[in-house]
């Protein structure tokens, strides 16, 4: 659970939870304060809260930085390391986004979202900027910025009934400028799926330009039989990750919720980056991961369509999915 945990929080802090590191068009706060958290020194504790389903859940991590290196502690250790972004597992460090991928392009969340300001309270003896991100009259995020350096102290996603959906702040908060350079990998292995082009996806694969609510495809990715395309809507990430097979009740890992998506079954989780989404379309089963709000995830990706042609696949494409959202659950 804590390497999630800590997915959660690094994604956060400096961006990634569903894609990889994204330049935005026009920069909003959160590309700024995470800007700024990969330029600063500091040392501290976060804590991360999700609410899973009545539940509210709660994790603390250590959370330390300086030298271009951010560094979550915990049994599973996480770093964003320039726009890498890494984990350690196996005694090694394991590349989850390497950094000599193409920066993804990032729609203006302007045509969506609005961006309100105001003078916040003090954090940890900290002044703060209060920055609401707001979809009409609903609050989407509030973030709360320290004046100075520009870290993002706590920030809060709410969800369609205006309740807290999940939470990252710090507990404690430590800024040293002369604090020395953490140490960098010497050397790294990588899993990490390769680029790809849009138009380069054939047979049962697609990747449409966009999807529901606003969301602009931002790249697309492959790594054998399975596709992740990324999209983004200017503020949230959303990947979505094919693979051809069948997917039985069997098939899903243990502490789902049932969703329809466009009449076909599926699963719901939550996890502390935000929502895990699993179903089967014709003959491919897709898995979306995203840091936006549910009922946004759900508007977005109906308008996902599934392939029904091909032969059917073997049990090894239903253990690969298995694993995929294992890595969002307890199923480990």
């Amino acid at each position: 659970m804590k390497a999630r945990v800590g997915a959660a929080a690094l994604a956060v802090i400096v961006g990634g939870a569903a894609a990889a590191p994204v330049a935005a068009d026009s920069e909003t706060a959160l590309d700024q304060a995470r800007r700024s958290a990969q330029a600063s020194s500091f040392s501290g504790v976060v804590d991360v809260m999700w609410r899973d389903g009545k539940v509210m859940r709660e994790r603390p991590l250590t959370v330390k930085a300086a030298g271009g290196v951010l560094l979550f502690g915990g049994p599973t250790p996480l770093m964003a390391l320039d726009q890498a972004r890494l984990v350690h597992e196996d005694a090694a460090w394991d590349v989850l986004w390497p950094a000599a991928l193409a920066r993804l392009s990032r729609p203006d969340s302007g045509a969506k979202y609005e961006q309100r300001t105001s003078v916040g309270p003090q954090i940890l003896g900290y002044d703060t900027v209060v920055v609401d991100i707001r979809r009409g009259a609903r609050i989407r995020e509030r973030l709360y910025v320290e004046r100075f350096f520009g870290l993002l102290l706590r920030r809060e996603q709410f969800d369609d009934r205006g309740q807290v959906q999940r939470s990252v702040g710090f507990r404690e908060l430590h800024v040293d400028a002369t604090a020395p350079s953490l140490p960098r990998p010497v050397s790294t292995t990588t899993k990490a799926l390769q680029s790809v082009t849009g138009g380069k996806l054939h047979g049962p694969y697609s990747a449409p330009v966009g999807l529901g609510e606003g969301y602009r495809r931002t790249g697309a990715f492959r790594q054998g039989d399975v596709v992740q395309v990324v999209y983004s809507d200017g503020i949230y990430d959303l990947s979505v990750f094919e693979q051809r097979g069948r997917l039985g009740s069997k098939a899903a890992p243990r502490g789902g919720r049932p969703v329809r998506i466009e009449g076909a079954k599926g699963w719901h989780y939550t996890w502390p980056g935000g929502q895990v989404i699993l179903w089967q379309a014709g003959r491919t089963v897709y898995t979306v991961v995203a840091d936006a709000p549910y009922d946004d995830v759900l508007d977005a990706i109906r308008t996902v369509k599934g392939s029904s042609s091909g032969p059917s696949v073997a049990f090894r494409f239903r253990q690969a999915c298995r694993s995929l959202v294992g890595t969002f659950t307890d199923e480990r």
